[in-house]
């Protein structure tokens, strides 16, 4: 799932493995925005706000210096679902953009009334490159060790505080 503050939306991307046919019955597992290699992929990106299947949406997948590699132009998705394929020809960061059109038409309209360029989401990529390690595994067990470590020392220090002390003549 991604969001911006204004739209919130599935994004899935299918890669065929080289020895896989396109026609293939086994399914490619959907990625997220971690993809494991170049090539061919499948981007689909389900609509989940209603209001937003009324209105024209546009969606490019951008290199990380700004070059457009796939396009879908602006078009009513009455079903909900973008779907493009797109060939990511290098590693690399990439960026798919969702653009939502500003409807205007009606004076008591609840829309945000934004740009669309201020509005759009954009959903990084990343296509065959190492995973990169976050350090939220080793983060947790750090932390998990310092709470430990506190427990302890309360266990034994609270209980000797709390004690009444014997007056000494």
């Amino acid at each position: 799932m991604q969001s911006n503050d204004y739209y919130v939306v599935n994004f899935a991307a299918y890669q065929l493995g080289p020895n896989q046919a396109a026609g293939s019955k086994n399914l490619p597992e959907a990625e997220c925005v971690d993809l494991p290699a170049t090539g061919k992929t499948q981007v689909s990106i389900d609509l989940l706000d209603l209001d937003v299947r009324k209105k024209p949406v546009a969606l490019k997948i951008l290199r990380e210096d700004g070059q457009t590699i796939a396009e879908l132009p602006m078009a009513v998705v009455k079903q909900g679902v973008l779907s493009t394929t797109v060939d990511f020809k290098t590693a690399g960061k990439y960026r798919a953009v969702l653009t939502v059109a500003v409807s205007y038409t009606h004076l008591d309209d609840t829309d945000l009334h934004t740009q669309p360029e201020v509005s759009a989401l954009h959903i990084p990529l990343s296509v065959a490159l190492a995973a990169e390690q976050s350090g939220g595994q080793n983060g947790l067990l750090v932390l998990a060790v310092i709470i430990g470590i506190l427990v302890a020392a309360a266990a034994y220090f609270v209980p000797r505080l709390l004690k009444p002390q014997a007056l000494e003549p």
